[in-house]
């Protein structure tokens, strides 16, 4: 999606798939709406999920987006789950918690089944998205022994925002 702090990134990525021939579309923000019908408000900068303004737009709308239909980029993480959140909620079957710590992935019958809070709340849920951002590869390890995990990609916190583009 493209904001004034998304543009010159966009731009090197979108040089770097014309490089090696991969295509892309620039979609106007009504055409954004008309395919995807998102929202195209800003959630950046972020704030922390204490905070009273947590997941309320916090800056300009976007003006539009680059679709890749053979790669992806995400340029606004918090956006992305707003949307998910949004059209999850849409279909009447999922709900929604905040401001809790997953200490445990429930499994049932070789599968997920769940999670448990540290509260020690358990909750049923026959999918769970990992969304912990730098954290996920934590998630990960809960839900996965090793021996069923062939996750290659490690994540971790850091104090700046960085793309891999291989």
């Amino acid at each position: 999606l493209r904001s004034p702090q998304s543009q010159v990134f966009l731009e090197r990525v979108v040089a770097s798939h014309e490089a090696v021939g991969l295509p892309f579309e620039f979609w106007s923000a009504e055409e954004i709406q008309k395919r995807l019908a998102f929202d195209l408000q800003s959630y950046g900068p972020q704030v922390r999920i204490d905070d009273d303004s947590f997941g309320e737009a916090t800056g300009p709308a976007l003006t539009g987006g680059v679709h890749f239909p053979l790669t992806g980029y995400v340029s606004d993480p918090m956006l992305a789950a707003c949307n998910l959140q949004a059209a999850a909620e849409a279909t009447g079957r999922a709900e929604f918690l905040f401001g809790q710590s997953v200490s445990e992935i429930l499994r049932r019958n070789g599968g997920v089944g769940g999670v448990r809070l540290t509260s020690g709340a358990e909750l049923e849920a026959p999918v769970v998205v990992n969304v912990a951002g730098p954290h996920s590869s934590q998630i990960t390890a809960m839900a996965l022994d090793s021996v069923s995990n062939d996750m290659t990609i490690s994540t971790r916190a850091m104090r700046q925002e960085v793309a891999y583009v291989s």
